[in-house]
């Protein structure tokens, strides 16, 4: 487990968003290495910032 088992919940979900926003932040740095079409690296995009948006797949 990467958190104490002590951990509140709010301290939790704050955790929990720091580590959404780094792997997405990751992933949109690799989208920008490789070669996409432009409407389709502006999708994956767009799905990735949904990610870390409060959404009902969330």
């Amino acid at each position: 487990m990467i958190l104490k088992p002590t951990t509140t919940d709010t301290k939790l979900e704050g955790e929990v968003t720091k580590v959404r926003q780094a792997m997405v932040n990751q992933a949109i740095a690799r989208i920008k290495q490789i070669y996409l079409p432009e409407d389709l690296r502006r999708r994956v995009l767009y799905d990735l910032n949904a990610q870390i948006a409060n959404t009902t797949t969330r």
